[in-house]
C-alpha cells in the first residue's frame, strides 16, 4: 500500500490545523505536555495536530512514525529534493528518535543543572544556552523526519516546550502557520539549510532573540 501523504491536500486544512495548533499552545501554556516525555515523545501531540487531515483510509498516518507497523508507513521513504541529508530510512527511525531521545534528557539535565547551581533563567547568557540546544534538537529532528508528513510542526513544538520548560514564552516561534526568523533576513528554510552544513549562528541567533522577546508571559 502506498499512500503519499499531504494534509494539505485536505480541502480547508488551515482553520483546521490552526485550532489543534492553539489547542497544543493551550496544553502548553497550561503545563501540560511534560518536557522530558513529550521533547522525547511527539507522537501524542502530532496526532493532535493532524488526526483531522490524515487520508480516510490512514488515519494512523496522525501520530505515529514512519516503519511503524502500519502499510502506509513501514517502508515509507521520504526525499526532499531541496536537501539529500533528510530523510532517515524508515527502518532506522526509531532507533535514531531513541538517541534523540536521550541527548535531550541529557541536555535538559544539564540545563537544568545550570539553574540549580544559581544561574538566572531570564539573562540573554542563558537564554543562549536554550537557544543552542533548541537549534540542534531542532534541526536533529528534521534531518530524521520521523513522520510521514507534519514534522516541521512537531519540531517546533519541542522547541516551544523546552522554551517554556524555563519561563520563555517564544509567541513568535508558531506551530502553524510557519514562522519568520527575527535577525539577517535568512528564511526560515535557509537559515536549516545552513545549520546542517556548519553555519549554526543565523539560527541559534534566530532563536535567541524569539526567547528573549517577552520572556517569561503568555
Amino acid at each position: 500500500m502506498n499512500i503519499n501523504w499531504e494534509y494539505k491536500d485536505v480541502h480547508g486544512y488551515e482553520p483546521v490545523l490552526r485550532r489543534a495548533s492553539e489547542e497544543v499552545l493551550g496544553k502548553l501554556a497550561r503545563r501540560e505536555w511534560n518536557v522530558v516525555e513529550h521533547s522525547n515523545n511527539t507522537r501524542p501531540v502530532h496526532h493532535l495536530l493532524f488526526q483531522d487531515l490524515t487520508p480516510p483510509d490512514a488515519p494512523y498516518f496522525a501520530g505515529h512514525y514512519r516503519g511503524e507497523d502500519f502499510s502506509g508507513l513501514l517502508n515509507y521513504f521520504v526525499e526532499i529534493r531541496s536537501d539529500p541529508l533528510v530523510g532517515t530510512h524508515p527502518r532506522l527511525v526509531f532507533q535514531k528518535m531513541d538517541f534523540l531521545g536521550q541527548s535531550i534528557r541529557a541536555a535538559i539535565g544539564a540545563l537544568d543543572g545550570v539553574i540549580a547551581r544559581g544561574e538566572r533563567r531570564f539573562t540573554e547568557d542563558f537564554a543562549l544556552k536554550i537557544a543552542k540546544v533548541s537549534a540542534w534538537i531542532f534541526v536533529t529532528f528534521l534531518g530524521i523526519h520521523p513522520y510521514a508528513n507534519g514534522n516541521g510542526h512537531a519540531a517546533r513544538f519541542i522547541v516551544r516546550l523546552v522554551a517554556w520548560h524555563y519561563g520563555y514564552w517564544a509567541g513568535a516561534w508558531t506551530i502553524e502557520p510557519r514562522p519568520g526568523l527575527p535577525g539577517d533576513g535568512t528564511d526560515y528554510s535557509s537559515a536549516i539549510y545552513l545549520y546542517r552544513r556548519g553555519n549554526t549562528e543565523i539560527l541559534e541567533r534566530a532563536f535567541l532573540l524569539m526567547l528573549l522577546d517577552g520572556a517569561g508571559s503568555t
